[in-house]
């Protein structure tokens, strides 16, 4: 994630303040990682946004952050769905393991704000989301057995495959990418984007979108 970051910092201006998001923060590891190995020792002006729902856990982060002599790190208190809580434009949002469809949130509303740039990881996914529907579909269409890890491995591509095709349709360039070996997380993909506003690509990952149709109902007796 840390190493993300410095490719985002690389491409952004030294006299523009860098404007970090550590979005479903926890107690802000990721953030502050980011804030003393790579933020301060940039020697230019910069924020990190601690984005936790838990108002203890922001407390603990900003205890945390004035022992470590980290001035620039603010929390904010809210849900990772609520727009008010990103700041216009961000030059990076990033999230880590945020749960369930707290991943997708991360992902709209970073590109609602305009964010420059995104990187998140995402966890567990619901049973009875789309995508879950749609990789049964596609197991049945395909003739696969009826396997829990093969499904489950098939609800993760659909998902994160339409996750980057949303990121697309919202005019990102994205890819997914190994951060960690599966070891450490069975949850280890990384889904990164960088603002680019492609028209033509975001036709086709609208396009995409609409004819993998993860919102349609589940048929009847199935």
């Amino acid at each position: 994630m840390l190493q993300h970051l410095a490719a985002s910092l690389r491409r952004a201006s030294s006299k523009r303040r860098f404007v970090l998001v550590d979005a479903a923060a926890g107690k802000g590891y990721l953030g502050l990682a980011a804030a003393q190995f790579l933020l301060e020792p940039r020697a230019a002006p910069y924020e990190v946004v601690l984005l936790e729902r838990d108002p203890q856990r922001v407390a603990q982060a900003l205890d945390a952050a004035a022992r470590l002599g980290l001035p620039s790190v603010r929390g904010v208190v809210a849900d990772v769905d609520d727009a008010g809580a990103y700041p216009e434009a961000p030059s990076l949002v990033v999230a880590l393991h945020a749960c369930g469809d707290a991943s997708d949130a991360v992902l709209r509303r970073s590109a609602a704000a305009r964010a420059q740039a995104v990187c998140v990881v995402p966890c567990c996914v619901p049973g009875d989301s789309g995508a879950a529907r749609r990789a049964r579909t596609l197991r049945e269409a395909l003739g696969l057995p009826r396997s829990a890890p093969i499904e489950r491995r098939l609800v993760h591509a659909v998902l994160d495959g339409s996750r980057l095709l949303a990121l697309e349709a919202a005019g990102y360039e994205a890819q997914a990418v190994e951060v960690f070996a599966p070891t450490v997380s069975p949850y280890n993909v990384a889904l990164v984007g960088r603002r680019v506003g492609d028209p033509l690509a975001i036709a086709r990952a609208q396009a995409a979108l609409a004819a993998l149709d993860l919102d349609a109902e589940p048929s009847h007796g199935r």
